[in-house]
């Protein structure tokens, strides 16, 4: 199923599958596949993650969370397309458990929340 937005020229999403998806832990950096969207991480230092190219999962919501300081455990989000938000990365770098939702538009990655 597709989801169209309302507003004109808006983000088309792919929400297929998108009930009972698995989670990915993970405590080191790595690099996502197309159909790895939820992360948790329980990273014990700095960790970056690679998200794959946007033309490979146009439409897809990505969440990534982590459940520890990431104040002093920062969460480097990239992706091998080399953008993120027309920048290099995204980071996550909340006092307490951070989150982001990332979007994929099918040609380039854009953050929707942060935190």
């Amino acid at each position: 199923m597709a989801y169209e937005s309302p507003f004109k020229g808006g983000l088309k999403a792919d929400i297929s599958g998108s009930a009972g998806r698995n989670t990915k832990y993970v405590t080191a950096s790595t690099t996502l596949t197309s159909y790895e969207r939820d992360v948790s991480c329980a990273q014990t230092g700095t960790i970056t993650l690679t998200l794959p190219d946007a033309g490979e999962c146009p439409g897809a919501i990505f969440g990534i969370y982590s459940t520890v300081n990431a104040a002093t455990n920062t969460i480097t989000i990239t992706s091998a397309d080399g953008t993120v938000n027309g920048g290099s990365d995204e980071v996550i770098n909340a006092s307490s458990d951070g989150y982001a939702i990332l979007i994929s538009t099918g040609s380039r990655w854009l953050t929707a929340a942060v935190d």
